[in-house]
């Protein structure tokens, strides 16, 4: 049985808006006369999921020092302010959540805590703390270089291998020629068995840099324009400027709102990537119809976030982001398109602009 066992009590479950006040008290049991160092409360924000959990306090305040007497029942009391973010988000392969959390210091013993968890959500009031940024951006189709380096590097991992593999295994498997047992067999098997990883690595690299440069070769210039900060349940302006390089005929030209979630896990060696892609919205800009060779031609329309759209998140090892992306659909071949990252942010960052 530890010395003294807590207990967090709040005044109100929440959720919780920035700014605003959480009250409440530290429940102390004392089941044995001790020393307690602090007795602390600590507001933090956490992640949980599939990645490596971070955690990151924000507030602690010591709510009482001194002798703690056997067979006594205290209540200490607490005041807290939530932050302005982030802010609570259940997601696929990461998840934030908020908790409050006491500790008692007690020297030469096990030193008891516990938590309870909150929900922080977007607030009302304007948070004149955050700075916005430009009003909107665009992104003109890049050169393509980095999908061009990444093709080589990926094919590499895929002929260089087979120059090798190829003939050590065929040589493995001639001295098996005549040979009894299975024995030498198993150079052979192993040679190839490498060669298929590093194979299968390459393609992995090489086919989305590949379907990217064959589908940037249709288009000459790609721009797309918004505005960089979103909020859930609004409806933002975008415009899509194509110029192709030869006639093009398209199913339909899109706008896509897509989520991307990443939380690492292990570390060194083990380290391990998952991630979650995800499109939560779309809007037709133009139907079927032919784009003329080196014309330019402008795409305008409005695209409405969804409501339920959790607020964009970074930390170490864990991010909740998103792209509104420009598609033109061609049937029968790779779809160019074109993205920008926006940050989506509370209505209230974006209120008035």
């Amino acid at each position: 049985m530890t010395k003294a066992e807590l207990e967090v009590v709040l005044g109100t479950p929440g959720p919780f808006v920035p700014d605003q006040l959480i009250e409440g008290f530290v429940g102390v049991t004392v089941n044995r006369s001790c020393r307690c160092r602090a007795l602390t409360v600590t507001l933090e924000w956490y992640t949980h999921g599939r990645g490596n959990r971070k955690t990151g306090a924000v507030q602690t305040v010591v709510v009482f020092d001194g002798d703690l007497v056997a067979g006594e029942k205290g209540l200490y009391p607490f005041t807290l302010t939530v932050p302005p973010g982030p802010f609570s988000y259940e997601g696929t392969v990461v998840s934030l959540g908020w908790r409050v959390r006491a500790n008692a210091d007690l020297p030469w013993a096990f030193d008891p805590k516990t938590e309870t968890t909150i929900v922080v959500v977007p607030g009302v009031e304007p948070l004149h703390s955050v700075d916005h940024g430009p009003a909107s951006l665009s992104r003109r189709g890049s050169n393509g270089l980095g999908d061009v380096a990444t093709l080589v590097v990926g094919s590499l991992f895929i002929f260089v291998p087979a120059l090798i593999v190829g003939p050590l295994s065929l040589g493995f498997l001639l001295a098996c020629v005549g040979q009894p047992g299975l024995a030498n067999l198993f150079p052979a098997v192993i040679t190839a068995g490498m060669g298929t990883i590093f194979t299968y690595v390459g393609y992995r690299v090489v086919r989305p840099a590949f379907i990217r440069i064959m589908a940037r070769r249709r288009i000459s210039v790609f721009e797309i324009t918004v505005s960089d900060t979103v909020s859930p349940g609004e409806t933002v302006d975008v415009r899509l400027e194509i110029t192709p390089r030869s006639d093009l005929l398209a199913e339909e030209v899109r706008v896509e709102l897509r989520l991307a979630e990443v939380a690492v896990s292990g570390s060194g060696t083990k380290k391990k990537t998952h991630s979650h892609k995800e499109t939560l919205a779309s809007v037709v800009l133009n139907h079927a119809g032919t784009l003329q060779a080196r014309r330019p031609v402008t795409f305008s329309g409005t695209l409405t976030i969804p409501d339920a759209v959790g607020l964009s998140f970074a930390a170490i090892q864990n991010s909740v982001s998103y792209q509104l992306v420009g598609v033109v659909d061609c049937p029968g071949v790779f779809d160019p398109e074109q993205s920008v990252h926006v940050k989506v942010v509370p209505t209230n960052l974006t209120r008035g602009r």
